[in-house]
Parts: C-alpha cells; sequence; structure tokens
C-alpha cells in the first residue's frame, strides 16, 4: 500500500497462493458462510499472516427468530459459538468480539435489525 500498488488474485482460501507469513492484517467480510472446510480456511489464513499478525472475520450469526434464511441460497450460518469453537481447532487466539447492531434492512417484504460479530483474532508468535 505504500508503494500505490496492490496486486489482486482470486484464490481458494484454502490453498491461498502465497508464501508463509506474508500479510500483516487480513479481513474477511460475510465470506465464512462459503467456506467449504471453515479450520482448513483458518489454518491457511494462520499460514500466510506473519507472527503476530491480524485476522478480522465478520460475519451475522445466526439468531433463531432473527435469520433471513439464506441457507436457501447455499450459505451455512454460524452462531457465534460455532465460529469460537472453530478457532479453538487452531492456534489462533481471540483477542476482541464485538458486536453491532446494524440499520434497519428490508428483505422478502420484511424489515430487520441484523446483528453482525466482528472477531479481532491474533496470530500468536509461537516458537
Amino acid at each position: 500500500m505504500e508503494t500505490g500498488y496492490v496486486d489482486l488474485f482470486d484464490a481458494d482460501v484454502e490453498k491461498i497462493p502465497v508464501w508463509d507469513e506474508t500479510f500483516d492484517k487480513i479481513c474477511t467480510i460475510n465470506a465464512i458462510y462459503f467456506w467449504k472446510n471453515p479450520v482448513k480456511a483458518l489454518k491457511e489464513i494462520y499460514r500466510v499472516l506473519k507472527k503476530n499478525g491480524i485476522l478480522i472475520v465478520s460475519f451475522r450469526p445466526f439468531i433463531e427468530g432473527q435469520t433471513l434464511n439464506f441457507t436457501k441460497y447455499g450459505f451455512k450460518e454460524y452462531q457465534s459459538e460455532d465460529f469460537e469453537s472453530l478457532i479453538q481447532q487452531t492456534a489462533f487466539k481471540i483477542i476482541e468480539k464485538i458486536e453491532k447492531t446494524e440499520p434497519e434492512v428490508e428483505f422478502n417484504g420484511q424489515k430487520h435489525n441484523l446483528l453482525s460479530m466482528y472477531f479481532i483474532i491474533k496470530k500468536l508468535h509461537t516458537t
């Protein structure tokens, strides 16, 4: 970014085509729903993050009665606890969890105030 140059590429999150410890920070917004194997994806992100790197994962958690029912469109919905369980299967550590209620949206003729989750996750320096 300091050079004003950004290299974009299309890749599978389970096979990111870069060297180990390439990135300082990675941010994913509403993408986890589509990961075929979330633990494998998280371990691959761990591989490409530098030591003490930060991963930010944001998604709308499944809340009974407060869902837009995106599963019929191929989404896999997660509760906050489900995601935390995935992280526990990796060497990452959750350092902050933020819940925010979004502005009202209309979907399929109904109005919703949806919750978004933001997890700030750190790659711990291991020896």
